[in-house]
């Protein structure tokens, strides 16, 4: 097909990771679940297309063909919120500063004290360059996690004994899809990137998994409960959450 290289074609039973001479890297995966074909952007994914067993490969390489120009232009707004790190980024998370140190060396080496986050490079290697700004978004991410475990275990247990909620267990992974989920068995689930919101953003969406505790669903009564332990503003927060993207960094 026009457009396309068979070159550094993958395929399984699953998915295809097609290069386009236009657009790049592309990922062509079927799914059971859906309907029709779809497009997603992202900045840790890139361009995804999702398509329906019954569709063909060749179908959804027209289709990305007829959305070439959306994909180029939301792919553009995608990246451009990403963070360029160079010499004179100010990046901080709440205890840590970031410090990227050049040096006489062939590889990367990731440093976390108490106080700083520093990435050592090779000074031969451009700061700009891609693999480099990868490790030091790596180097945040892993600097989050730290900060992760050492605030909100403490912070669960104090707004559970507060409200009088219960729950079976905390995990703290590094989720992106969602700030958070509670299981049936209340086990609560919390993202890592939760790291990058206020502290009065972080205990709401703490205290929306713990109303989960007693309500399953987003009903009125969940609603109710999570306004009443939130001075009426649960409406309020949840739409000032939505502000903040884990996807990006």
């Amino acid at each position: 097909m026009p457009g396309y290289s068979n070159q550094d074609d993958t395929k399984n039973a699953d998915q295809k990771i097609l290069q386009h001479r236009e657009l790049g890297t592309l990922l062509l995966k079927k799914s059971k679940r859906v309907r029709r074909l779809s497009i997603a952007v992202t900045p840790d994914k890139g361009v995804v297309i999702t398509m329906p067993y019954y569709v063909s490969y060749a179908e959804a390489e027209a289709f990305v063909n007829e959305k070439r120009d959306w994909i180029r232009k939301t792919r553009s707004k995608v990246e451009q919120k990403k963070t360029v790190f160079d010499n004179y980024t100010e990046f901080t998370t709440r205890f840590r500063k970031l410090k990227l140190v050049p040096e006489a060396r062939t590889n990367v080496h990731l440093k976390v004290t108490n106080e700083l986050m520093e990435v050592h490079y090779p000074k031969n290697v451009p700061l700009s360059h891609p693999a480099v700004q990868e490790v030091i978004r790596s180097c945040v991410e892993h600097t989050w996690k730290i900060e992760a475990h050492e605030l909100l275990p403490a912070r669960v247990r104090d707004l559970a004994a507060k409200w009088g909620f219960t729950y079976k267990q905390l995990k703290i992974k590094a989720n992106r899809s969602c700030w958070g989920s509670c299981t049936y068995d209340n086990i609560i689930n919390l993202s890592l990137h939760l790291m990058r919101m206020p502290d009065e953003l972080v205990d709401y969406v703490i205290l929306h998994e713990l109303c989960h505790t007693i309500h399953k669903n987003h009903g009125p009564q969940f609603w109710q409960l999570l306004n009443s332990v939130t001075g009426g503003r649960a409406r309020q927060l949840s739409k000032r959450t939505q502000q903040y993207n884990p996807r990006v960094i």
